[in-house]
């Protein structure tokens, strides 16, 4: 995994963007040493993005079999406002 600071990542985005896609490596972006963005190859992308709605499936199945268990309360009781 190569890290390249932003402001030389400027005049080299064309060769980085070409490593990544070609080569199927990683490029972290870092501006004073501080790990900002990464350039990655897009296949990889979409199987991030799929692995992150696995997970956020799995987290909504959990919550509603929580509710199921538990219960849960109304909309009107949550963001009632206590009068007088």
């Amino acid at each position: 995994m190569k890290t390249v600071s932003v402001s030389n990542a400027r005049g080299h985005l064309s060769q980085l963007v070409h490593d990544v896609a070609y080569d199927k490596s990683f490029v972290v972006l870092t501006n004073h040493g501080r790990k900002l963005a990464a350039l990655v190859p897009a296949e990889d992308l979409d199987y991030f993005q799929k692995l992150e709605d696995q997970i956020d499936a799995e987290e909504a199945k959990k919550a509603l079999e929580e509710a199921k268990k538990h219960g849960t309360v109304p909309f009107e009781k949550v963001f009632s406002r206590k009068k007088g």
